[in-house]
């Protein structure tokens, strides 16, 4: 009996195999009827239909103001953007900035006795902010090196003046150090977020005023941009840059070591003086020397760099001073210019104004004839009296004559 069965396991196999088909052939059946029986089940009614296309069309309405609202967001959120000159025009007005310059300028008339001193240092701190603090130090290491001091100190006995004016002194460097944050925090509103603060400049001087300014300063950008590209191709300016690229070499080894300070000198030769006095001072601090020099032995190279040092200083100075004289003449000659074509430009439409005047004042033929008849009459009246008073005259001297 046990030979004639099969094994247990060839069986099992061979069952899992038809079993498998049998159930394979039943699943791709079944797939088949619901495929067929599903489009007839799922057919919409017309008002399942109705309300499917109420529901997409509420999604893409809400889809398009969602959209718009999304346009209106960024619409708003794309601010205007402030040029350099129309910065420096709005600067002045901002309360803390007009807050520390009269503090300043208090304190100058106590410590030095002219409030003006610092005027022309106040609008180079408007223009680069961090020279604020390096104002603060200088005047507190050398009170003297812009004015002596207000009062007078004669053999250790100091008059009231002077004790107030160095009473004072530490207060206006400070002064002069928080007016510089002040400039650079207004600086950032204006770059960052101007037209939330123009509403603050609107409310405090007009909105006028800052159209007004926002316009000229439009102008003056124009025309500076103009100025600047005259500069850069004078003769004289790039003579100059090219000396001070052969002086950079010399001296550090670099011919552009100070191609972006001399951008900044191109637009505000007052930065000269303080990049000066740091190569004067501390003329490692931008690049060390060319060449080298070991215990105290140095090769010709480096001889020459700190050979070279003083005649850099020198052409940094005359480049310094040719863009600022170049600059002066370039825009006194756009100021002629703006008001001699001011006056041509009001005669033209003064003159075009008469033109209309004398066009819509011109009378028909008919009526114009009577007034010109009425004119002649007149004038040849007049000429007929004033030679009647002649004659009277003439006769009245020649009886006095007679008689006489």
């Amino acid at each position: 009996m046990k030979k004639n069965q099969p094994p247990p396991l060839q069986l099992s196999v061979q069952e899992r195999i038809k079993l498998y088909e049998q159930t394979a052939a039943d699943h791709t059946s079944s797939e088949i009827l619901s495929s067929k029986s599903t489009p007839q089940s799922k057919k919409p009614s017309p008002a399942l239909k109705e309300k499917q296309q109420r529901h997409s069309v509420r999604n893409t309405t809400a889809q398009n103001e969602e959209e718009t609202l999304y346009a209106t967001a960024a619409l708003q959120t794309t601010t205007r953007v402030l040029s350099e000159a129309q910065i420096m025009k709005l600067l002045p007005h901002s309360q803390l900035v007009k807050a520390y310059q009269e503090k300043i300028q208090s304190l100058c008339k106590i410590v030095y006795g002219n409030e003006n001193l610092l005027q022309e240092k106040i609008g180079e701190i408007q223009k680069n902010p961090t020279l604020g603090e390096s104002l603060s130090w200088q005047i507190s290491a050398q009170p003297e090196s812009f004015s002596k001091l207000a009062g007078f100190n004669l053999w250790g006995i100091k008059n009231s003046a002077r004790k107030n004016a160095e009473e004072n002194l530490p207060t206006l460097c400070d002064a002069i150090a928080g007016y510089g944050e002040a400039v650079q925090y207004a600086r950032e509103d204006l770059s960052i977020t101007p037209d939330a603060v123009l509403t603050y400049y609107e409310q405090s001087m007009g909105r006028e005023a800052v159209a007004k300014i926002l316009q000229s300063s439009n102008q003056s950008e124009k025309e500076n941009a103009e100025i600047s590209t005259m500069i850069q191709q004078n003769p004289t300016v790039t003579r100059y840059q090219a000396r001070i690229k052969y002086w950079c070499h010399v001296v550090f080894g670099k011919s552009n070591i100070l191609a972006s300070k001399m951008e900044e000198i191109l637009h505000n030769p007052a930065m000269a003086e303080e990049l000066t006095w740091q190569l004067a001072a501390y003329p490692q601090s931008l690049h060390n020397y060319a060449g080298m020099k070991v215990c105290g032995l140095k090769n010709s190279v480096r001889r020459h760099a700190e050979a070279g040092l003083p005649s850099l200083i020198d052409t940094i100075d005359n480049y310094a001073n040719a863009v600022h004289l170049l600059k002066e003449s370039l825009v006194q000659s756009q100021q002629l210019q703006q008001k001699t074509h001011a006056p041509s430009a009001e005669l033209a439409k003064d003159l075009k104004k008469q033109k209309d005047l004398t066009k819509s004042s011109k009378l028909p033929e008919y009526l114009s004839s009577t007034p010109h008849h009425e004119a002649r009459k007149t004038s040849q009246q007049t000429h007929e009296r004033t030679q009647d008073t002649h004659s009277r005259k003439k006769t009245a001297a020649k009886t006095m004559a007679f008689a006489s």
